[in-house]
């Protein structure tokens, strides 16, 4: 997997972008890379654009343990957390995101997925 992580919206808004595919440990390093840029810039407002990834597998205990590492990181954010998440093109991908959406809704965090950017970043910015 790769992946790219940047400010947008005159820093508002943290962007990470995946490319290719995900494994749990991957995926909990840029976690850490975006709560060390959301601590710096003070902002809790994240973007992350799954259109490229390309995970064709259901891991459930894998979406839960992210969901759980979400909520440990939830924790350190200067504000309550907003996590627009862009589904992928591939149907089994965007199956395993929305799974990810419930698990994070279940336990109280504020994330959505959306089909474009533009509606994502709208939610986030209240537009």
């Amino acid at each position: 997997m790769s992946h790219t992580i940047e400010l947008i919206e005159n820093g508002k808004v943290i962007k990470t972008r995946f490319h290719g595919e995900t494994q749990p440990d991957e995926i909990q390093s840029v976690m850490s890379k975006n709560l060390e840029m959301a601590k710096r810039h003070q902002t809790s407002l994240f973007l992350v654009d799954c259109t490229e990834l390309k995970d064709e597998t259901s891991y459930v205990f894998e979406n839960y343990e992210v969901g759980v590492m979400l909520a440990e990181m939830q924790k350190q954010l200067p504000a309550r957390l907003k996590d627009a998440l862009i589904l992928p093109r591939s149907e089994k991908a965007a199956e395993n995101l929305r799974f990810f959406e419930t698990v994070t809704l279940n336990r109280g965090m504020d994330v959505r997925t959306f089909e474009k950017e533009t509606d994502a970043l709208a939610w986030l910015l209240n537009r």
